[in-house]
């Protein structure tokens, strides 16, 4: 039969080869890389035929050797009638199979072996015949420390290996000789106890990273959430249920920060939905010299003459002094507490109604906006020092209180933009603990009334 060009007669070196490049002749089909014509015999001379028997000879194992060492992988064998030919970029097969690591071609069966903590002659022992052998212990978890029962003498560690034995949980690295002690009935530091009464717990140190996280009894809101921690009852070391967070200030965030059952309860959040008349609230009011310090505080404690003002903070009656024009009301919140109006959304409604004196001046009683004189009025936050506040000021003369106008009720924001109100120059602070809201006006009457409505309060 005459060759082709994939095609080469039978010769002692192997079969028909036939691969990617090149095809098999009319008649014959590629099977393993060996030109094969089906109904002949045998079909294929390189492959055992269906009885399992060669054409000539017995089948041989041959095994697949990638790294070129000429010992192949146990692990990967062919049964061939003779040794296949060698195609390039394709597995050789060779009759030795007795690669211990067929990636590597300085390791094989008879190969020198080398202190480096691996088996170079795959004899199935590490290091062997070579000075200043140590133990290493297999460390199968990665925690550093390894099984004592399961050791190698070797030069050098080999891979998955450690120096230091006692490992007491081979497949647990959580749990070794040195480990903090965990809160979980284990013997987590192998000292042959669990939970014993240590330093510290490793569940303790940190409740945010807890790995036991519970359900406090008879807690609520914030104090609800909670982490089991190791304690010491009588002789013995207890698994208990402890808070994460502790009772806090009550702050106005959508939570129970102070673990009473409620959620942003006013007045500490939010501040008094009615400003007149609150319960433990402090009223005063007063006329206050030539002020020099309108945008730098606020007012309350500057000293100046009191004024008359009801018990309740609804009824404010004042008279002008000469050269006083300038009068401030202001409630404070009860001893020891503050009003948190740090919400976005937090606003202010200021309505009264007011009656006051003439006086022969072309601005009026309250004033002349368009003159000069300022708007009326003017609104102080005020924290626990004068120097912590917030200003408002009307940024509009057709929305101020003015010449002899008579009432007034605007609402007020106080955490976000306005068209009509303005936080004035120089102002600002952490509006979470406001101490004392100041209300401040203008007036250059012989005297005034002005009664505050239900309607004065915090909002919404």
């Amino acid at each position: 039969m005459a060759s082709s060009s994939c095609l080469r007669a039978w010769d002692e070196g192997g079969p028909w080869a036939c691969g990617a490049n090149s095809v098999c002749p009319e008649g014959y089909t590629c099977d393993d890389e060996v030109c094969c014509k089906p109904g002949s015999t045998p079909a294929c001379p390189t492959l055992p035929l269906p009885s399992g028997r060669c054409a000539e000879g017995e089948p041989k194992v041959y095994f697949q050797d990638l790294d070129g060492d000429g010992d192949g992988n146990e692990k990967v064998s062919r049964v061939f009638c003779r040794a296949p030919r060698v195609v390039p970029g394709k597995p050789v097969y060779v009759l030795s199979g007795r690669d211990c690591d067929d990636t590597r071609p300085d390791i094989f069966f008879g190969a020198p072996e080398l202190c480096n903590g691996k088996d170079d002659n795959c004899d199935r022992v590490i290091d062997e015949g070579l000075p200043n052998l140590q133990n290493f212990y297999r460390d199968e978890d990665g925690d550093g420390v390894g099984d004592t029962a399961a050791l190698v003498p070797a030069c050098m560690a080999p891979p998955g290996y450690s120096a230091l034995p006692g490992d007491c949980a081979p497949l647990d690295p959580s749990k070794f000789p040195g480990a903090t002690e965990q809160c979980n009935n284990l013997d987590d530091d192998c000292d042959g106890m669990a939970d014993t009464l240590e330093t510290r717990f490793a569940d303790s140190d940190d409740a945010s990273t807890s790995r036991f996280p519970c359900t406090v009894p008879m807690a609520a809101g914030v104090c609800l959430p909670g982490t089991f921690r190791c304690e010491v009852q009588g002789n013995e070391v207890r698994r208990l249920c402890r808070s994460v967070k502790l009772p806090s200030r009550e702050v106005c965030d959508g939570l129970d920060n102070d673990c009473v059952g409620g959620v942003d309860e006013a007045p500490k959040c939010g501040g008094p939905r009615n400003l007149i008349n609150a319960p433990g609230v402090t009223y005063r009011a007063q006329r206050l010299p030539i002020p020099t310090q309108l945008t730098t505080r606020c007012q309350a404690n500057v000293a100046g003459i009191p004024s008359t003002i009801s018990g309740d903070g609804r009824v404010w009656s004042g008279v002008a002094g000469p050269n006083q024009y300038y009068h401030v009301w202001s409630a404070e919140a009860p001893a020891g507490t503050t009003w948190d109006l740090s919400k976005l959304n937090a606003q202010l409604r200021l309505a009264f109604t007011a009656t006051a004196s003439p006086v022969a001046v072309a601005g009026g009683i309250w004033g002349d906006p368009a003159a000069g004189d300022g708007f009326n009025p003017v609104v102080y936050l005020c924290g626990q020092s004068d120097t912590d506040f917030m200003r408002y000021r009307i940024t509009s003369t057709a929305s101020a209180f003015k010449l002899n106008d008579t009432s007034f009720d605007q609402v007020m924001p106080l955490n976000n933009s306005s068209s009509t109100w303005l936080v004035g120059v120089g102002s600002g602070f952490d509006t979470s603990r406001v101490k004392r809201i100041e209300v401040l006006v203008f007036t250059q009457s012989t005297d005034f009334t002005i009664t505050f409505s239900n309607n004065t309060g915090m909002g919404p």
